[in-house]
């Protein structure tokens, strides 16, 4: 048996602290802060959990997956391998997005992942149905388990398709007031670049862009308008490279930058 502060103590000889108290935090379903209001005994069981995955993120697989969770705005979401990881730059285009819309009525997100983007969304405005697509079934199995668990299923419907490809999407034509999107972006040749926590242990879906990255992004643009209602919104996370390429689509995009200072935000009206 051990105490809290022993443990951390001992982790904090293999891994950064900061892991170590999230990890513990997490396996002990505390807050950080918490680790340090009382002297709590661990047992041997926990302790052997602990030290197990200490090891198992030495080797590099994220925090996210080993305790199955993530933050994303004020959600806690459910996470495995299975889905992208979510990140703060999709957290600012949601609330970028938010602050452009008002009462939308029906919405889609394209590749949602772990649901989060649509989960934010239905958060937010309470009266908005989303359709959220993902190419991955094995990804909507956990956008299903995060919906199911904030109570969402009335209002986000889930469906396998390759971007628009959407059973009767001829009768959503004209009716959509937002189209997100945080798409696949990255250059297909920059991927073996990426760090090894992100190459090796995250779905290459969620990442792979084409040849140039920007392959999805370019689908969504020239299909998603035809689903927009006058004046409809595309919101969409972009590579910085990717700015000439979308003006030459579409030169009344505006740009946005992340909290970097590089662009990372793409918005097309279509009025």
């Amino acid at each position: 048996m051990k105490s809290v502060l022993e443990l951390i103590g001992l982790g904090s000889n293999e891994l950064p602290r900061q892991e170590i108290e999230c990890l513990l935090a997490g396996l002990l379903k505390r807050q950080r802060y918490e680790l340090y209001l009382y002297e709590e005994t661990i047992s041997d069981k926990t302790t052997q959990r602990f030290f197990d995955l200490v090891q198992k993120r030495k080797k590099g697989i994220p925090i996210q997956y080993l305790l199955h969770s993530a933050a994303f705005l004020d959600l806690e979401l459910y996470v495995d391998e299975r889905v992208f990881i979510p990140r703060p730059e999709t957290e600012e285009l949601v609330k970028r997005t938010i602050a452009k819309l008002s009462s939308p009525c029906l919405m889609i997100e394209i590749g949602t992942g772990s649901g989060a983007i649509a989960l934010a969304l239905a958060k937010t405005f309470p009266k908005t149905k989303i359709i959220a697509t993902d190419i991955s079934q094995a990804a909507l199995e956990v956008a299903q388990i995060n919906v199911e668990l904030y109570n969402f299923i009335d209002r986000i419907e889930l469906i396998q398709a390759d971007l628009f490809d959407l059973p009767n999407y001829a009768s959503l034509y004209g009716r959509v007031d937002c189209i997100i999107s945080n798409p696949p972006y990255i250059n297909r040749t920059m991927i073996p670049l990426l760090a090894p926590t992100v190459k090796d242990y995250e779905p290459i879906k969620s990442l792979d862009g084409g040849q140039d990255g920007f392959e999805i992004v370019q689908r969504i643009i020239t299909q998603g308008v035809k689903f927009l209602k006058p004046a409809g919104l595309i919101a969409l996370e972009i590579d910085p490279d990717q700015k000439e390429l979308i003006m030459k689509v579409k030169p009344e995009a505006r740009f946005e930058s992340d909290l970097s200072g590089k662009i990372r935000f793409a918005f097309l009206n279509l009025s």
